[in-house]
């Protein structure tokens, strides 16, 4: 009669059992953390999706801040109060409306420069600059920087 030696194969079934273990616990962690990345854009489609719905009521809002800001800075004859203004003004126009951006930083340079203030000065040129960068136009930016040397 032969004897079969069966260790081999209760060793061979608890390692089967072992990777089984192994292959579930994966498997959930792949599921919950599938889940939970899937979650996060899902939670910021949904923020963009109700500022979509309330754009209109932005769009105004920026825009009745903005002609209040006009209004100050062509009402005063005061050139620091402009000049405080006109920066508010680019800082408003800066990613809402490029061309409105770009006129203002031109504004507020000349009357920093009739007023001889150099951080104002340096102010704009530095947002003018930005202004010209974001709207593509990179060698008109690179000009601006060259001639403050």
């Amino acid at each position: 009669m032969v004897e079969l030696d069966f260790s081999c194969l209760l060793t061979l079934q608890g390692t089967a059992k072992i990777f089984m273990k192994r292959t579930f616990l994966f498997l959930v962690l792949a599921f919950v953390r599938y889940f939970h990345i899937n979650s996060a854009p899902l939670k910021e489609l949904q923020h963009l999706d109700s500022m979509l719905v309330r754009k209109p009521g932005l769009i105004r809002q920026k825009e009745t801040a903005i002609s209040r800001l006009r209004y100050r800075f062509f009402s005063s004859r005061n050139n620091h109060y402009r000049l405080a203004v006109c920066r508010k003004l680019v800082n408003q126009y800066i990613y809402f409306q490029y061309d409105s951006a770009k006129a203002y930083a031109g504004r507020g340079l000349l009357i920093a420069q009739q007023m001889n203030r150099a951080e104002d000065i340096n102010f704009f040129k530095i947002y003018k600059a930005r202004i010209l960068s974001t709207g593509g136009i990179y060698d008109a930016a690179f000009k601006i920087d060259e001639r403050s040397k």
